[in-house]
C-alpha cells in the first residue's frame, strides 16, 4: 500500500466532488485576522465553538481583514496564521503540520490547510496519519477539509459526517486511502484475515483480550510491508499490551518475525506507535512502558533484516520517573530522548538527562541538576557536601560542580578525596534511604565558626569518621577544611 501511495503522490490533486456538510452543518472555520488587543470587544468574532453546540458565534466569512480577502474566485485566503483563532490552530501550528496558510472555498467553508505534513515518507505510518486526521476532524466541527503540502505534492482529502461526527472517507491524491477507512465504531483496528487466521492458530486471544493496535509497513526498507499487532489483556480501552508481534505475509502464509516484544521489559507496555528517527528512512517501533504508578518509560524497536532488535530501552529502574523521545530539530522526525529521575537513584534531587542520535547510537549530550536553596545553617551545608559529592561521582553535571566549589571554596585536592570511597558508597541502594544515614555532631559558637563530627557506621561493624571545620563568609556558611581525625 505504501509503495501505491508513492506512485498516487505524483498525480494532480483532486478535489472531493461529494460529501460536502449538509445544511446547517458549516465548519466553524475563523477568517479573521483582526489585530485588536485580545481582550477587546471583537472576541466573538475572533473565536468560534466547535460544531454541535448552538452554532457559530458569528459567520465564519465575517472579520476577514486584508490578509483574507476574497479573491476573483471566491476564494478567501488566510496568510496571518498568529492572528487566526480556531480550534484547528492548536493542532495545526506546530509539529507535525506547521501551517503557512488557508484557503475557504465553497462559501467559505471548506478549508485546505497548507501544512508540512504529510509527505510521501509519512503516509506509511498509517496508525499516527489516521489518529491526526481524526483530531483535526473533531476540532473541525466534522466538515470536510484537506492537507496541502505543496513542497513534496500531496494533497490528503477528509471527508465526514458532520451529523455523526465521524469521518468517512480519505483519499490521497484521488485515490482512496485503504488503511484510513470509515471512522466505524469497531473492538479493535481492522485487521485482514490471514493475520487473524495466523492467531487464533498460534496466539489465541484469552478471554477478554483484544487486539489493540494492528499496522502494515515497511520495518526494513526491503519494498515490502511487515505487520505490527498487539494484543491487550482488556477490551474497555485500559489496559497493557500482553502480546506483541511483528509478523510477515508471503505465499506461505503469515510467518512471526522474532519473539513477543512484549517480554522482558520490566514494566507493562500501555501504548504501541511507529515512530521515525531523524538517522533512517523507515519508521521503528515504539512501546511505551509503565509500572501502573510513577513511571513512563519506552522502548525502541527496530528491523534491520529479518528480526527485531531492541535499539535504545529507557525507564527508570527504581521505579519513578519519566522519558520520553525528543525532536530537537523540529523536523518531524525523534534525534533524541530525555530522562527525568527524583527518586533514591539520584540522591532525590531533580535530575533531567539528555541523550542525542548520533552515528546510530544515543549518547548522553548533558545533565541538568535542579538544586535546592544554598543550605543555611552549618549542619545542612555539610551534608548537602557529602550527598552532592556522591551525585558528582555519577552525574556529569556543572550546576553540581559550581555548587560543590561554592560550599567549599578552599578545600585542597587531599581534602576532597576523603569525601570518597565508603562516604560515596553510603548513598548507594537501600543503605542510601536511611534517615539516620551519619552521626553529625556540631561544635563552635554556630554563629561564625563551627565544627562539624561526621560518622558513617557500615553493618560490618566498622565506623568512618570526618572533621569538618566551617566558617561564615559573606553571610553563609562555607567548609573551610576537611581532615580525618586521629583514631580514638
Amino acid at each position: 500500500m505504501a509503495a501505491h501511495l508513492m506512485l498516487a503522490a505524483c498525480s494532480g490533486a483532486n478535489e472531493p466532488g461529494a460529501g460536502t456538510p449538509s445544511a446547517g452543518a458549516k465548519p466553524p472555520i475563523d477568517t479573521a485576522t483582526g489585530t485588536g488587543d485580545a481582550g477587546s470587544g471583537d472576541a466573538d468574532a475572533r473565536s468560534t465553538p466547535l460544531a454541535g453546540a448552538d452554532g457559530p458565534a458569528s459567520d465564519p466569512a465575517e472579520g476577514i481583514g486584508t490578509a483574507g480577502a476574497a479573491s476573483a474566485d471566491g476564494t478567501r485566503t488566510i496568510t496571518d496564521i498568529a492572528g487566526w483563532n480556531h480550534p484547528a490552530k492548536a493542532i495545526l501550528q506546530d509539529a507535525p503540520f506547521f501551517v503557512t496558510k488557508v484557503e475557504l472555498t465553497r462559501d467559505a467553508i471548506y478549508p485546505a490547510f497548507y501544512v508540512s505534513y504529510p509527505g510521501e515518507k509519512d503516509l506509511a505510518d498509517h496508525a499516527s496519519l489516521w489518529r491526526l486526521l481524526r483530531e483535526l476532524a473533531h476540532a473541525n466541527g466534522y466538515g470536510d477539509f484537506k492537507l496541502v503540502n505543496g513542497q513534496d505534492g500531496v494533497t490528503v482529502e477528509v471527508v465526514c459526517d458532520a451529523a455523526a461526527k465521524t469521518v468517512t472517507g480519505v483519499k490521497v491524491n484521488g485515490v482512496d486511502y485503504p488503511e484510513a477507512l470509515a471512522d466505524a465504531p469497531q473492538a479493535g483496528p481492522k485487521v485482514p484475515r490471514a493475520y487473524l487466521d495466523f492467531m487464533a492458530d498460534r496466539h489465541p486471544l484469552p478471554d477478554g483480550s483484544e487486539i489493540g493496535f494492528f499496522v502494515e509497513t515497511d520495518l526494513n526498507g526491503d519494498g515490502e510491508s511487515e505487520a505490527v499487532l498487539g494484543v491487550k489483556n482488556t477490551r474497555d480501552g485500559d489496559g497493557l499490551y500482553s502480546d506483541i508481534y511483528v509478523l510477515k505475509r508471503g505465499e506461505r502464509g503469515v510467518a512471526q518475525l522474532g519473539s513477543n516484544l512484549a517480554e522482558g521489559t520490566g514494566y507493562g507496555v500501555y501504548e504501541i506507535e511507529l515512530v521515525r528517527l531523524s538517522d533512517r528512512k523507515s519508521p521503528v517501533v515504539e512501546t511505551k512502558l509503565t509500572n501502573g504508578v510513577s513511571l513512563e518509560g519506552f522502548e525502541l524497536i527496530a528491523l534491520p533484516g529479518k528480526k527485531p532488535i531492541r535499539l535504545v530501552s529507557s525507564a527508570s529502574p527504581t521505579g519513578v520517573g519519566e522519558d520520553a523521545l525528543i525532536d530537537a530539530d523540529q523536523n518531524g522526525d525523534y534525534d533524541g530522548y530525555v530522562q527525568h529521575r527524583t527518586s533514591y537513584d539520584v540522591l532525590f534531587y531533580d535530575v533531567t538527562r539528555t541523550y542525542s542520535l548520533q552515528r546510530g547510537a544515543f549518547v548522553r549530550t548533558g545533565t541538568i541538576v535542579a538544586l535546592p536553596d544554598y543550605p543555611a545553617d552549618a549542619e545542612s551545608a555539610v551534608t548537602q557536601y557529602l550527598s552532592l559529592r556522591a551525585l558528582a561521582a555519577f552525574e556529569d553535571a556543572p550546576e553540581a560542580d559550581r555548587r560543590l566549589k561554592a560550599l567549599c571554596p578552599a578545600c585542597s585536592r587531599a581534602q576532597t578525596e576523603l569525601v570518597g570511597g565508603v562516604w560515596l558508597e553510603a548513598f548507594s541502594g537501600s543503605a542510601g534511604l536511611a534517615e539516620d544515614l551519619f552521626d553529625v555532631q556540631m561544635q563552635g559558637d554556630g554563629k561564625t565558626d563551627a565544627i562539624a563530627n561526621v560518622a558513617y557506621a557500615k553493618d560490618d561493624g566498622r565506623t568512618y569518621r570526618l572533621e569538618f571545620h566551617l566558617a561564615r563568609s559573606d553571610g553563609a556558611w562555607v567548609i573551610d577544611g576537611i581532615k580525618r581525625p586521629a583514631a580514638k
